[in-house]
Order: C-alpha cells, then sequence, then structure tokens
C-alpha cells in the first residue's frame, strides 16, 4: 500500500481545506472520503456515508462513515468515522458525537464490543481504538476516554502482561517491534496533539510530511488488524 501523500487527488483535496473559500465540514469530507477509498480499497472494503445505526430504542444514529469488511462472505462494520470543518468544532466533541453512536451500537448487539473510530477535523486527524471494557483500560492504566484509546498508544511490558496470558508475555518485544511510531514525549516534539481527555498525543496533521504522513499511514494499516487493546 502507497502512501496518501503520493495520491494527488487527495493531496489536492487536503490543500483545499486550507487555501479554499468554503470552511464547512463537506471540504473536510472530500479529503475524508479520498483517505479511505485509497485505504480500504472495494475488493475486501466497502465504505457507506452516512449508514443508518439501529439503536435500542427503534431510532437511528448515522456516523459520517462507517466501513465495512468481508468476512466468511458476510460484511462486519469495523470502523466508524465522523468528520468536523476546519473550524468551529474540537475533536473532544467529535468522541462524544461518535461515542452516543457507538454507545447505541453495544447496547443492541450486547456483549464486549471493539471497533477502529477515525475522527478528522479540517486537515487534523486521530485514528483510535474503541472498547466496551472501559473498567478494564482503567484497572490497566491505559490512558482512555470513554473507551477510546489511540492506535498509536503503545502498551508498556507491564500492560502487556496484565492483558495477555503467560505464554504471550514473550512476545512483547516482537509487538513493540510492530510499532515505527516513537512515543509520547517524541510525538509532543513533533507537533502531533493531545486533548485534555486523552492526555497522549495522537492527532496528526495530513499536510506534515517530515513525520506525521508516516505515522498516519502506518496507523491506517493498523486498522487492517484486530480493534482494541485487551484480547478477547
Amino acid at each position: 500500500m502507497i502512501i496518501y501523500t503520493t495520491i494527488p487527488t487527495i493531496m489536492a483535496a487536503l490543500h483545499r481545506i486550507i487555501h479554499g473559500n468554503i470552511t464547512l465540514e463537506h471540504t473536510t469530507s472530500t479529503a475524508t472520503s479520498g483517505l479511505l477509498q485509497h485505504y480500504y480499497p472495494i475488493q475486501k472494503y466497502i465504505t457507506t456515508p452516512e449508514l443508518r445505526l439501529t439503536t435500542e430504542l427503534g431510532g437511528f444514529k448515522k456516523p459520517d462513515y462507517t466501513v465495512e469488511k468481508i468476512s466468511d462472505g458476510e460484511l462486519v462494520k469495523f470502523l466508524y468515522v465522523e468528520v468536523k470543518s476546519l473550524i468551529n468544532s474540537n475533536f473532544n466533541d467529535i468522541l462524544d458525537q461518535i461515542y452516543d453512536t457507538i454507545l447505541n451500537t453495544v447496547d443492541v448487539e450486547g456483549g464486549s464490543f471493539s471497533v477502529f473510530v477515525i475522527a478528522m477535523k479540517g486537515t487534523k486527524i486521530a485514528i483510535l481504538h474503541f472498547s466496551s471494557y472501559v473498567s478494564e483500560l482503567d484497572i490497566n492504566g491505559i490512558p482512555n476516554y470513554k473507551g477510546f484509546t489511540p492506535v498509536n498508544y503503545i502498551l508498556t511490558a507491564e500492560q502487556w502482561r496484565s492483558v495477555n496470558p503467560v505464554d504471550l508475555w514473550h512476545a512483547y518485544s516482537d509487538y513493540r517491534n510492530t510499532f515505527n511510531i516513537p512515543g509520547k514525549d517524541l510525538l509532543a516534539q513533533q507537533g502531533v496533539e493531545s486533548t485534555t481527555r486523552i492526555p497522549y498525543p495522537h492527532i496528526f496533521d495530513l499536510l506534515e510530511t517530515k513525520h506525521h504522513a508516516g505515522y498516519v499511514h502506518e496507523l491506517f494499516q493498523k486498522t487492517y488488524g484486530v480493534a482494541g487493546l485487551i484480547p478477547d
């Protein structure tokens, strides 16, 4: 999979967010659509704008995009995307909005539930896990907000041992080596942002190509795996 910065249409859409005359949500959504088409090709994935999700009370919630993947001949939801305009919004509000959507899905499906989430505001992007087992995240000291944890968060060795069976403890170094993304201190120095609710750097600028673009490319590819930091 080639990095998104080599795709002229995606880069043009991102630059239009900053330099164009229209700052409305659909301007961001154009770039989002391009990223989703690139990283989730139709051969394995299908993306639906504003797919209605049935709530426990019979109503509907509509994330901006829902991405499904093919599994055993069936389409399975694994990624929700919420998009906001360059101005008049913030990442805390985006997570609150998508939490309401996901919470209703959890109520309908029952049991533990993990998905990936993308929040995009202008040219800034966060890629996160959502897990319904918030208490386990808290017990293990894993930073989260309502079950949202950055995909770029790297478990410590102690956390790895707490959430995995003994026969996998030796695999921590292998897990750690799957990340080409640095820890929080260097990320902060490189301008990766955090929020008051998730005080760990996880908001990347898609137009910052020295560091951020490579990290975002890696994080998109991590969504091809299993959502959630704690094994079922």
